[in-house]
């Protein structure tokens, strides 16, 4: 097992393991020195440590959401090209098929 604290989830920022120097306890929390985000306080100090150490990856867009954002960034990049005279109509049918795709997930 790592002691090794990682970074803060938050800000990124160097985190400190808080313990209970002045009792008999094992006790432990975890403290950003930056933003302060403070853990819970464990019963033991490798508790806190584990508690703060995991972190998720992001989970990717669903096809739907995905083919929906790059609809619209497809939309935006033909924005910048106009010059003048311009059909909303196609692009506000477009946007709300997509729109009732993410809502339907």
């Amino acid at each position: 097992m790592s002691e090794e604290l990682k970074k803060c989830p938050f800000c990124g920022g160097e985190a400190d393991l808080m313990t209970d120097e002045l009792g008999d306890s094992n006790s432990g929390t975890v403290m950003c020195m930056s933003c302060f985000a403070v853990s819970n306080t464990h019963d033991n100090w490798r508790d806190a440590i584990l508690a703060w150490n995991p972190r998720t990856e992001p989970k990717p867009p669903s096809a739907d959401v995905q083919e929906a954002l790059d609809a619209l960034l497809d939309m935006a990049n033909r924005l910048q090209l106009l010059d003048g005279a311009y059909s909303w109509d196609i692009e506000v049918e477009t946007i709300k098929t997509a729109l009732e795709r993410m809502g339907a997930e």
